[in-house]
């Protein structure tokens, strides 16, 4: 995906002055917007009796670098760096009204990164540009409906 956005060198502030756009960049990407992403699944269906039908899947997605928060007053955005993101779900349909589903989500637990970008106009000293890392943990749900 191909975005653009121009900021305005002034813009209305909320009290309704016209005031100098603080971005530190006039050109740049939409936030929260990747270059690139790939959705893929893969399914496997299998009945244990006439009546009862099951489906297991594996959903995985990862996206590209994106502008997590945009830069001002002359600091680079922050960016989101890719995360793969793994998914197990079991569905069953185990009787006429009863359905059960199980589901893995975000199985391989990655961590994400968010990281400062290097096009500041004033010189940060560290090692890294790394602002924050995290991993989201692993979550599990167990869903039993009835359906009349």
């Amino acid at each position: 995906m191909q975005t653009e956005v121009t900021v305005p060198d002034f813009a209305l502030d909320p009290s309704g002055t016209l005031s100098p756009s603080i971005e530190t960049h006039k050109k740049r990407e939409l936030q929260g917007a990747s270059k690139w992403l790939i959705n893929s699944d893969l399914k496997y269906q299998f009945n244990l009796n006439k009546n009862w039908s099951n489906t297991l899947s594996a959903v995985y997605s990862v996206f590209g670098k994106r502008i997590y928060s945009v830069g001002t007053a002359g600091i680079d955005h922050i960016y989101e760096l890719p995360v793969s993101k793994l998914d197990i779900v079991l569905s069953s349909k185990l009787s006429e009204h009863i359905d059960l589903k199980l589901v893995a989500d975000n199985v391989l637990n990655p961590k994400t990164v968010l990281e400062l970008g290097n096009n500041n106009k004033d010189t940060f000293i560290g090692n890294s540009n790394v602002i924050q890392d995290y991993k989201k943990g692993v979550g599990f749900s167990f869903n039993l409906s009835y359906t009349f």
